[in-house]
């Protein structure tokens, strides 16, 4: 399943088959041309989010920023689409609370199919300017000259939350998660994409400095929101943790978590490797290279027999 959106306003959503062909395509119109960064799925849905962060020209050409903005104004609603919708008109909207979200960590249905749960990294307010500090170019302030202390709103940092969804009565709940930290990025086992997932492996972001500095990852205990934390050594820096299950592995948290660490002090980077199950701060093995890893916000493992599996599937 892929999407596209656009300033007309709306939605291109396409459902591709594993030989890479399109099988369902369809345009889903909205009220306004909103930011739409990530989409969900179920075991038979799909699943937007229509959300108040809107497109609006006039502050790139009065202002000179990024042009969309927060409008509260502007309902925020999750749509669910049958996955092989053949228009718009089969699509049901949920009202929820003002927000903005830019990743989800995982949704699916319940046993009874009357319900879907969704978790994301949700945040009350944002502006994209936000990224990389405000009035500088996103992302170049976080160098080897880089200063912590940049100060960061409250409202808009990510916050991982549930809402669930009543397919037969319309009603919605949405709840944090937990408090005890901000998070964003979110992973789960690469198995449980739209089936119920125990745990969500996500980045600890910073309390006083705007993304991408990323400070640790934790890991979260969905339901409960028990949560686990590994922070990086003080002024290190990594990115979003990839989890690779373990051969074999019985558990859905037995396997590994993947992140670059980028020390600003020599400019280099380490792959480091932790332990998803026990959450030790310690290692299980650090790769030191010998440049930087630019900072980037997604990644995925891939085994070698995926690789040949593919090389095969080519050739």
């Amino acid at each position: 399943m892929g999407f596209g959106y656009n300033i007309n306003p709306g939605i291109h959503y396409d459902v591709i088959s594993k030989e890479g062909v399109v099988t369902s395509s369809i345009e889903i119109k909205l009220p306004k041309a909103v930011m739409m960064h990530d989409m969900a799925i179920t075991e038979h849905y799909t699943i937007f989010f229509d959300l108040s962060l809107v497109f609006d020209p006039k502050v790139m050409v009065l202002q000179s920023r990024i042009p969309f903005v927060f409008d509260r104004t502007h309902p925020s609603r999750i749509g669910v689409i049958p996955r092989y919708a053949r228009s718009d008109a089969e699509m049901k909207w949920f009202h929820i609370a003002p927000c903005f979200l830019f990743h989800t960590a995982n949704a699916w249905e319940t046993k009874s199919h009357k319900e879907i749960v969704i978790y994301g990294c949700r945040s009350d307010n944002f502006e994209l300017d936000q990224l990389g500090g405000g009035g500088r170019a996103p992302f170049e302030f976080v160098g080897k000259d880089y200063k912590a202390g940049s100060f960061v709103r409250p409202d808009y940092q990510p916050v991982l939350y549930e809402w669930v969804l009543n397919l037969e009565t319309g009603a919605v709940s949405e709840r944090p998660v937990t408090h005890e930290c901000y998070l964003e990025f979110p992973r789960i086992h690469p198995d449980l994409n739209g089936l119920p997932s125990r745990y969500s492996y996500i980045a600890i972001t910073s309390d006083v400095n705007p993304l991408p500095v990323l400070e640790g990852v934790a890991k979260v205990e969905l339901a409960t929101g028990r949560i686990s934390k590994v922070r990086w050594p003080e002024g290190h820096y990594g990115s979003e943790a990839v989890f690779v299950p373990r051969r074999g592995a019985q558990d859905e948290d037995d396997g590994y978590l993947l992140s670059f660490v980028y020390r600003p002090d020599t400019d280099l980077s380490d792959f480091v490797v932790l332990d998803a199950k026990t959450m030790s701060s310690v290692p299980v093995c650090t790769v030191s290279l010998p440049q930087r890893v630019p900072f980037g916000f997604h990644g995925i493992w891939v085994s070698e027999e995926e690789i040949r599996a593919q090389l095969g599937a080519e050739a």
